[in-house]
């Protein structure tokens, strides 16, 4: 006990000092509160505004990509929203210092999925646009996703539109993906078609008259559908179709379909860019298992070109001022164009890395043989009636014809379609000025097969310098085949090595063949020029780039994001 002190008057003191402490702490809150909702208020209403502008920005961005769709691809285009009007400062930029804002361009063809800003990935064929505002002590982000639509039907018309037998229709999302795919032994459905299979379209533009009966599009057979039925007219025969992933029918649709001005296509055209000294002209009236590569316009003067076994596209294109018949399969790389009417039957090729393009100003006829056996990758188009039937097809199919829309009308028979957006663009080039080495003259090739010989042809690209195109100086050799009269085949790496190993007959017929090289063969190396080779654009289409503007692009993905 401390003296002088009473504990009662020192618990009444202490109660006392305790309800002042709180009355003053309750009177500097009641004080401050007006100060804190005040703040708040603000918070939240710069907050708005600057979510505003950064949804504003982003707009801004989509505009000059409508304008210019290769604005942002170098990664230095930004945009920046400030001054009267507005109440703070909005960016966006593809080359932000920091990388977690900056917007990332992936619009090109055969562009894949990357990682984005903001812990997102980009898919591909898509543009990710951030912008970023700030108002006040208010910082706000805005990210959307935009994807670039391409031909998102896997079959459509602007005429009628008719399916029998067993169909079925869905897309891929990667051709990459379906290049993957071991299609060696045949096509299985269920390496194309999945039950989470990608949305797609099978469409047509076609309103009959108000007279006629008929309607737009017809199901007469079974068809799955991973997606939707689309007609700007009346659909017959829904209760035929099995629709997968929320897909449904749809008539009284608004349906755009692309067109394509075949002529411009022609390399000897009024509007062609290609120097005319790279067009070959072939003029037979028919070929078997035709190699095509470069610019190929077909002159043999009849009304119809026949193309029998397989043809083969090496970065090439063939343009047909008339009909054309196909007897067999097209595999490869490249465009087929025909002014005319164009047939395809017996198609069996079964190449997952093919991507051909097939135009045609008149009707377009192709049968395979089974669905499993024959496949087809790229575009099919034509202006005229259109009929596929037997036949896997990884791309798109398009019959319109805007002059006369029902004239464009397609048939569709035992089918499976597969949309795949990258499988119907191209952008092919061709290496023009490519040196050859001239034939061995008949002689020369009579003189060697007396004694069992052949010379197998050197590889003129062993002797030419990458970086410059000149010749690079390699000594100038050939391989030499021998054949025994009990049928060995014996190949020497030179012809020097094959005289000193054979009789004085096959020497002799090989002194004539070196002389001959060293005549020919080696003075096309000496006169090669750095200038001679060049890489030219071959064969260019995008349909997307076809379609209005509201219709190439679509938002894949948008948020707001805080800081």
């Amino acid at each position: 006990m401390i003296r002088g002190f009473s504990f009662q008057r020192g618990l009444s003191l202490l109660a006392t000092m305790a309800f002042a402490t709180s009355m003053m702490l309750f009177a500097a809150v009641i004080i401050a509160l007006p100060v804190t909702f005040g703040q708040m208020e603000r918070l939240r209403s710069n907050s708005q505004e600057a979510e505003r502008m950064a949804w504003s920005i982003t707009q801004l961005a989509q505009a000059e990509l409508e304008a210019n769709p290769e604005w942002g691809k170098d990664g230095t285009a930004e945009l920046v929203l400030e001054g009267p009007g507005w109440p703070g400062k909005a960016t966006l930029s593809f080359s932000t210092g920091d990388p977690n804002l900056r917007s990332v361009y992936n619009m090109s063809i055969d562009s894949n999925t990357i990682k984005g800003s903001l812990d997102n990935y980009v898919p591909s064929r898509s543009i990710q646009l951030i912008g970023t505002a700030t108002v006040g002590q208010a910082t706000r982000s805005y990210e959307v996703i935009i994807q670039k639509r391409g031909m998102e039907y896997a079959v459509a018309s602007s005429g009628p539109f008719r399916m029998t037998g067993s169909n079925e229709a869905a897309a891929l999302d990667s051709l990459d993906e379906f290049r993957g795919i071991d299609t060696t032994g045949g096509v299985r459905r269920d390496d194309v078609i999945k039950d989470d299979q990608k949305k797609t379209s099978i469409a047509t533009s076609y309103s009959p008259s108000a007279g006629s009966p008929g309607p737009s599009m017809t199901f007469e057979d079974q068809l799955v559908l991973y997606g939707d039925a689309v007609a700007s007219g009346s659909i017959s025969g829904t209760e035929n179709i099995q629709f997968k992933n929320g897909g449904q029918s749809k008539p009284g649709s608004n349906v755009e379909l692309p067109k394509i001005q075949i002529s411009d296509y022609d390399p000897t055209g009024p509007n062609s860019q290609v120097d005319q000294q790279w067009v070959k002209r072939p003029n037979s009236a028919s070929y078997q298992d035709l190699p095509i590569s470069g610019f190929n316009r077909w002159e043999g003067g009849g009304s119809e070109l026949l193309l029998n076994g397989n043809t083969t596209l090496e970065n090439g294109l063939l343009y047909v001022p008339g009909d054309l018949r196909i007897n067999g399969s097209i595999s490869g790389k490249g465009a087929i164009i025909v002014e005319g009417d164009l047939i395809i039957t017996g198609h069996a090729d079964l190449s997952a890395s093919s991507q051909v393009a097939v135009l045609s100003q008149g009707d377009l006829t192709f049968h395979g043989t089974t669905k499993s056996q024959s496949l087809f990758t790229g575009l099919l188009y034509s202006e005229g009636k259109l009929d596929i039937a037997n036949v896997t097809t990884v791309g798109g199919i398009i019959a319109n014809n805007p002059t006369d829309p029902e004239k464009a009308s397609v048939t569709v028979q035992d089918v499976t379609l597969v949309n795949q957006q990258e499988a119907v663009e191209f952008d092919l080039k061709f290496e023009v000025g490519q040196p050859e080495f001239p034939s061995v003259p008949g002689q020369v090739t009579l003189d060697l097969a007396a004694q069992r010989l052949e010379i197998i042809e050197p590889d003129i690209n062993d002797f030419i310098d990458p970086r410059t195109g000149a010749y690079n100086g390699n000594p100038l050799v050939f391989k030499v085949k021998h054949t025994s009269v009990n049928g060995t085949i014996t190949t020497y790496d030179s012809a020097a090595e094959a005289s000193a190993n054979l009789g004085l007959g096959a020497q002799q017929a090989l002194g004539f063949a070196e002389g001959w090289a060293d005549a020919n063969w080696q003075t096309v190396l000496d006169n090669l020029s750095s200038n001679d080779h060049q890489q030219v654009p071959l064969f260019q289409l995008d349909p997307n780039t076809l379609l209005s503007e509201a219709a190439r692009v679509k938002v894949f993905f948008s948020r707001y994001h805080n800081g």
